[in-house]
């Protein structure tokens, strides 16, 4: 919103002020490796799992604080942001995308 990065709060106000719908919130606590492993893998969150086709895990998530935050040891725009992406997902049979 003019040009910058809103914290979750709100971005979550302005997605309900606007009617947006945002993808699923999976976890909110302390930062932790382990909960970063345990979002990253299980059933789909964005559709029910017998819709889900062939593949029907997790892609992996998004990592980002409450609170948008820059980092400059980060490099690029230092935004403090992060995917984990599942072993599962890249490994898929027939799967065309690069990360």
């Amino acid at each position: 919103m003019d040009g910058k990065y809103l914290g979750c709060n709100e971005k979550a106000a302005q997605f309900a002020r606007f009617g947006v719908e945002a993808v699923p919130h999976l976890y909110r606590g302390p930062f932790s490796w382990e909960a970063v492993e345990e979002q990253t893998y299980g059933p789909t969150t964005m559709c029910p799992p017998d819709a889900a086709g062939k593949f029907g895990g997790r892609e992996g998530c998004v990592v980002t604080p409450v609170v948008e935050r820059y980092d400059p040891a980060l490099g690029g725009s230092g935004r403090v942001i992060l995917k984990s992406i599942s072993a599962d997902y890249l490994s898929r049979k027939g799967g065309t995308d690069e990360h």
